[in-house]
Parts: structure tokens; sequence; C-alpha cells
């Protein structure tokens, strides 16, 4: 069972951060040949930097701890195999805007000539 740390002051935070986005960089090949995605690993490492600035100016000490509580769960969950292609892959279609057909309406489905 993994020790959860939480952090007293933003500088901790902060490092532990940079520790964490180190530790997904390294992964991401990992995570590549693991799950067999049809992505170029640069696109894998780009995504992760794209969730890390996301939330870079976040200064809350709370919601900083829960982030990096969040990123290291997700990180061992997609080592440990415990995810799914398609949960991977989830990140890519939220990045490129696409909405999954179970989430569209049935006009957005009509009007892309798919059916309902």
């Amino acid at each position: 069972m993994a020790v959860i740390t939480t952090y007293k002051t933003i500088a901790e935070a902060r490092r532990a951060s940079t520790r964490l986005y180190r530790e997904w960089l390294k992964s991401c090949e990992r995570i590549h040949a693991q799950f067999y995605l049809d992505i170029p690993v640069f696109a894998l490492k780009q995504r992760v930097r794209v969730e890390f600035e996301r939330n870079k100016f976040e200064r809350d000490l709370d919601a900083v701890n829960v982030l990096l509580i969040k990123g290291r769960m997700e990180l061992e969950e997609s080592l440990k195999m415990w995810k799914q292609k398609t949960h991977i892959m989830r990140y890519f279609n939220e990045m490129e805007g696409q909405t999954p057909d179970h989430q569209k309406t049935f006009m957005q489905k009509f009007l892309e000539g798919g059916s309902a």
C-alpha cells in the first residue's frame, strides 16, 4: 500500500510536482509499449505536459495536494495496467475537443450523419 504524502508548503509541493512530472515523462515509453498506442511517444509526453501546465498557477495548498495525489494515482494505475487503452485515449479525445459517442445528444449524432 502506498503512503499518501501531503505537503506543508508550496515549495515542497512544487518539488513534488517536478518529481511527478519527471516520473510521468520517464514512464511514457513504457505506457506506450504496454497499451500498444496508435500515437507517437512524443504526443503522449506532450499531453502530460498540457495536464501539468493546466494547473501550473494553482496556489491553494490543499488543491495542489489533491492534484499531486491524483497524478500519482493516475501514473500508478497506468503502469500497473489497471486502465484500459480507451481510458488512456480519452485524454487525447478531450484535447482535440471530441466528445465520445455515448455523451453526444441525438441531434449531434443526427447532424454528423450517424445513427441514433
